[in-house]
C-alpha cells in the first residue's frame, strides 16, 4: 500500500515538479514579456512627446502660412488695383500711340511731299536769327524808350519847378521858411534894409511882416534884392500911430493863402496892388567897401528945408508951416501920397 502511496507521491511530485517548471518558464516569459511592454511604452511616450512637438511646429507653421496667406491676400487686391490702373494707363498709352502713329503717318505724307527739307531748316534758322535780332532791336528800343521817358519826367519836374518860382516871383510869395532880422530903419524915409537878399529866396514884391517879441510892428514890400540883403518899404497903414521899425526887429514872410491875398486884419493886402513908392533921387548908392545897401545922406533942401533931427521921424519933404501958425500933424496923412 505504501508502495502505490509512494509511486502516487512520486508521480504527484514529478508532477509539481513539471508544473513548477512550466510555470518558472511561464512567469519569466511573462516578464520579458512585461519589460518589452515598458520598452514599447517608453518608445511610444517618446514618440508622442516627438509626434507634440511635431504638432506644435505644424500648428506654427500653419498659424505663419495662414498670416502669410492673408497678407497675399491684401497683396493680391492691391495688385488687382494696380492692374485697373495700368488697364486704364495701357487704354490711354494706346489712345496716344493712335495718335502718334497717325501723326507719324501724316509727317511721313508731309516728308515725302516736301522736296527739299534742308532748304526748310536752312529758311527756319533764318527766320528764328531774324526773330532774335528783332526781339532785341524792340528791348534796345524799349529801353532807349525808357530813358527818354526818365529824362522827359525830369525835364518836366525842372520846368514845373522853374514854372512855380517863376510864378511865386511874380506873386511876391517866398519859397520855403524865411526868418530875417532888420539890419538899418530908416523910418523918417518909410524903408527898412533887411539882412537877407534872394541868396535867402528873398523875391521882389514880397511882402513881409515885422515883430518885436511877438508883437506885430508893421508890414513892409520888397522892393530892391541883393545876394545878402534887400530893401523893403513901409506899406502905408499897417504901422500903429506911435510905433517905428528898430534895428534887430524880427523879420518873417507873410503867410498868404491860395490866390495871393493876405490873411487876415492887421493892414495886409496884396503885394501886387501895391505901387513900389519912389525914393527922392540920391538917396541910395552901394557904399564902395561892399557892406550892402546903404543910404547916402540926402541932399539939403534948398531954401529953408532942413532935415530933422534924430529920433524926428517927420516927413522932412513936407511943406514948412507958415511963421507964427501953429503946426497940426494929421496923423491920417500918408506921406508917399
Amino acid at each position: 500500500m505504501w508502495k502505490v502511496l509512494l509511486a502516487i507521491a512520486a508521480v504527484v511530485l514529478c508532477g509539481a515538479a513539471y508544473l513548477g517548471f512550466e510555470n518558472k518558464k511561464s512567469l519569466e516569459t511573462l516578464h520579458v514579456s512585461r519589460v518589452d511592454k515598458q520598452e514599447e511604452v517608453r518608445k511610444l511616450k517618446i514618440l508622442l512627446a516627438e509626434t507634440k512637438e511635431k504638432l506644435e511646429a505644424e500648428l506654427d507653421a500653419t498659424q505663419k502660412l495662414v498670416q502669410e496667406t492673408e497678407g497675399l491676400n491684401t497683396k493680391i487686391t492691391v495688385a488687382k488695383g494696380k492692374e485697373s490702373d495700368y488697364k486704364g494707363q495701357i487704354e490711354v498709352l494706346s489712345t496716344q500711340v493712335a495718335a502718334a502713329d497717325t501723326m507719324l503717318k501724316m509727317g511721313q505724307d508731309f516728308m515725302r511731299d516736301v522736296p527739299d527739307i534742308q532748304a526748310r531748316k536752312l529758311q527756319m534758322a533764318e527766320l528764328q536769327n531774324t526773330i532774335q535780332e528783332e526781339v532785341i532791336a524792340a528791348q534796345n528800343l524799349q529801353k532807349q524808350t525808357a530813358e527818354v521817358n526818365t529824362q522827359r519826367d525830369k525835364l518836366q519836374g525842372q520846368a514845373d519847378e522853374l514854372q512855380a518860382l517863376t510864378n511865386d516871383q511874380a506873386a511876391g510869395r517866398i519859397r520855403g521858411p524865411f526868418k530875417s532880422t532888420v539890419r538899418k530903419a530908416f523910418n523918417n524915409w518909410g524903408f527898412v534894409i533887411i539882412g537877407a537878399g534872394d541868396e535867402q529866396g528873398v523875391v521882389n514884391r514880397a511882402q513881409l511882416d515885422v515883430t518885436r517879441g511877438g508883437q506885430p510892428i508893421c508890414k513892409l514890400l520888397v522892393t530892391t534884392v541883393e545876394p545878402g540883403e534887400c530893401v523893403a518899404e513901409i506899406i502905408p497903414g499897417s504901422m500903429a500911430p506911435g510905433q517905428a521899425i528898430h534895428p534887430g526887429d524880427d523879420v518873417t514872410k507873410t503867410t498868404l493863402p491860395a490866390g495871393g491875398k493876405p490873411a487876415g486884419g492887421g493892414g495886409g493886402i496884396d503885394p501886387a496892388n501895391v505901387p513900389t513908392p519912389a525914393l527922392p533921387e540920391g538917396d541910395m548908392q552901394l557904399p564902395a567897401d561892399g557892406g550892402g545897401l546903404l543910404p547916402d545922406a540926402p541932399a539939403e533942401p534948398a531954401g529953408d528945408m532942413k532935415l530933422p533931427p534924430a529920433g524926428d521921424d517927420s516927413d522932412p519933404f513936407a511943406p514948412k508951416a507958415p511963421a507964427g501958425a501953429e503946426a497940426k500933424p494929421d496923423v491920417n496923412s500918408d506921406p508917399f501920397k
